[in-house]
C-alpha cells in the first residue's frame, strides 16, 4: 500500500522520479536496458531511493528513536551526540524519502515516523547480515551467542574460542 501511495505521488510529481533517475543513471546504465513497465521502473526507483535514505547508521538510529514518539531536532541531536545541523540534514533526507514527517509547533519542528514498518525491514536486514557473517565465520547461524552466560561447564561463555 505504501508503495502504491508513493507511485501515485510520483505519477503526479515527476520531479522525484527524475531526481532518482538522474542519481542512478550513471551507476545503473547496464540495468537501464532491462525491459520493465513504467510502473515497475517507478516502483524499483522509489524502493532504491528509500533504501538509499536508510543507508547510514545515524539515519537508522534516528528512525528507531522516532518510533517511540515525535522528537524535535535538538532532542534527536543530543540523543545521537551530533551537531543539530548534522541531525537536521539526515532528517531532511529521511523526510524526502517519505519515511518521516515534520510538523511545526511554535518555533520547533517535530519529526515523527510515518512508516513504522520500516523498522521491521531494518530488523530483517540486520538478521540477514548477522546470519551471513556467522556463516562466513563457520558459526551455526541458528545458534544464538549468549553473553556472559554459563553453559553448565563452570566457564563463562564470553571469551571462549568458537
Amino acid at each position: 500500500m505504501y508503495l502504491s501511495i508513493l507511485y501515485l505521488l510520483c505519477f503526479h510529481c515527476r520531479q522525484l522520479s527524475n531526481l532518482v533517475k538522474s542519481e542512478f543513471d550513471k551507476v545503473s546504465e547496464p540495468c537501464n536496458n532491462i525491459i520493465m513497465t513504467e510502473q515497475e521502473r517507478i516502483h524499483c526507483e522509489l524502493t532504491a531511493h528509500m533504501f538509499k535514505a536508510m543507508a547510514h547508521p545515524l539515519r537508522v538510529f534516528l528512525l528507531t528513536r522516532l518510533a517511540t514518539r515525535p522528537w524535535c531536532v535538538c532532542e534527536l541531536a543530543a540523543e545521537a551526540e551530533v551537531e543539530k545541523s548534522v541531525a537536521s540534514k539526515h532528517l531532511s533526507l529521511l523526510k524526502e524519502a517519505g519515511l518521516v514527517d515534520a510538523m511545526r509547533i511554535g518555533t520547533q519542528i517535530r519529526y515523527s515516523l510515518t512508516v513504522p514498518c520500516i523498522l521491521d525491514l531494518a530488523s530483517c536486514a540486520e538478521r540477514c547480515v548477522l546470519t551471513n557473517r556467522k556463516k562466513s565465520l563457520g558459526i551455526d547461524p541458528g545458534r544464538d551467542e549468549p553473553h556472559d552466560a554459563d553453559d553448565g561447564s563452570g566457564v563463562p561463555v564470553t571469551g571462549r574460542p568458537l
